[in-house]
């Protein structure tokens, strides 16, 4: 439809005035074109969705409108849990691997806040070289965290983010039951009635 189709259009779909206002405009820039033509053209023209466009909106409204987390937190939240579940799986497989005594130091020392003393008071052991062996039971955590592809940058936005899903296993008890020194006496059982 040429020029003529063009101003049209552009007079009703974007101006969104009225044809009878838009037919003027279109005689006076192509005189060669009537009326008739032009209400020809315009039943032509392919309906077009009108665009968005911004309006004010006001602030009741849009207080109303507005959500109260975004879907990006939602989002990191959701890699925070997934990367808590992994670091968690590999910790606890890690301490599954050490010895007994190990995993009792490990949970002493960071599931209960003991210090080294007190760690040493309770397993009987010599303080000093606790901690070079705490040390290097940290360094085997280290390793297997890497080697499941979890470096200290990933680790440390988790620790930022306070999951509270991350479950290390450092509170369970697995120890076995404490057994009496042949030394203490062990309680008789009591006496039945006939």
């Amino acid at each position: 439809m040429g020029a003529a189709g063009v101003l049209l259009e552009t007079l009703l779909r974007r101006d969104q005035r009225p044809l009878d206002e838009a037919l003027p405009l279109v005689q006076a820039a192509h005189p060669e074109l009537s009326r008739g033509e032009i209400e020809a053209m315009a039943a032509r023209l392919p309906p077009r969705a009108a665009r968005p466009r911004a309006v004010e909106i006001d602030p009741p409204t849009a207080a109303a409108l507005a959500a109260p987390e975004g879907a990006d937190a939602r989002a990191l939240s959701g890699d925070a849990r997934a990367l808590a579940g992994r670091t968690g799986e590999v910790v606890r497989r890690t301490l599954a691997s050490f010895s007994l005594e190990d995993r009792m130091m490990v949970r002493f020392r960071f599931g209960s806040g003991m210090s080294i003393a007190d760690v040493s008071r309770m397993l009987r052991l010599p303080q000093r070289p606790l901690y070079r062996r705490i040390e290097s039971l940290l360094g085997r955590l280290r390793a297997a965290l890497l080697a499941a592809g979890l470096d200290a940058g990933a680790l440390s936005e988790l620790i930022g983010a306070a999951v509270s899903e991350m479950d290390f296993g450092l509170a369970a008890v697995e120890n076995p039951p404490i057994r009496p020194s042949p030394h203490e006496e062990r309680p008789q059982p009591a006496e039945q009635s006939p």
